[in-house]
């Protein structure tokens, strides 16, 4: 019996010490609120417009690892998405074959990040995007990529993956279950929506917020 009871204990010793040894997986969520914005809003804040399917997701990367450009400054992790683009709907002079698009979540190794703010991505989805150059203080101006305009209201996934071309319907992910041309971009009227909308724009321009205005909204609606 002394036996059976002293190879019990061992063994429970031995369990512990594996268990330590296992690696632990952090995660993090973000979650809140952010500013709506319209197609129209959308069109107009975005430098390109594109439509394509995405080719790869790189390896996702710490923002400001060792706090290399300061203290102040945000440290997350990032994921670069490629996405082979077929056509472009705003900033015509854009001629990339590929453009990266980067989106605050991932996992690097044992942490991940995931954020209500910014969708997935697949291999293979096909997309219209609207994306902007990056100003916040996590840019890296010396890298040629794009965030997403409005974050997740920026990605357009396709909705009706069986449809014929003509009949293609993509939808946002925060509106999946829109049937409205207001949430809404039909590939066969996209193109000239935009161009609607750009040539409207040109004559009733919307008012541009400062930085200061935007920092302020963007405190006012998920704190600071």
């Amino acid at each position: 019996m002394k036996k059976v009871i002293l190879m019990s204990v061992v063994a429970f010793v031995i369990g512990i010490g594996v268990y330590n040894l296992l690696p632990t997986q952090t995660t993090m969520h973000q979650s809140g609120l952010i500013p709506v914005n319209s197609k129209r809003d959308l069109i107009d804040k975005s430098d390109i417009i594109i439509k394509g399917n995405v080719q790869e997701l790189k390896p996702s990367f710490w923002s400001n690892p060792n706090f290399e450009k300061g203290e102040s400054v945000r440290n997350i992790i990032q994921t670069d998405v490629l996405v082979n683009v077929d056509d472009v709907y705003k900033n015509q002079s854009y001629n990339n074959e590929v453009v990266t698009v980067r989106i605050n979540k991932g996992t690097v190794g044992d942490t991940t990040s995931k954020s209500d703010f910014y969708p997935d991505f697949e291999v293979g989805e096909e997309v219209v995007l609207f994306l902007s150059k990056d100003d916040s203080e996590l840019a890296n101006p010396n890298e040629n990529y794009y965030v997403l305009t409005g974050m997740i209201q920026g990605k357009f996934p396709l909705k009706n993956k069986e449809a014929k071309s003509v009949d293609k319907t993509f939808v946002n992910k925060i509106s999946v279950e829109a049937t409205n041309d207001k949430d809404t971009f039909k590939l066969s009227t996209l193109k000239q929506e935009i161009k609607d909308t750009l040539a409207d724009l040109e004559k009733n321009p919307i008012k541009k917020m400062t930085k200061e205005e935007i920092k302020e909204l963007n405190e006012q609606t998920l704190g600071k």
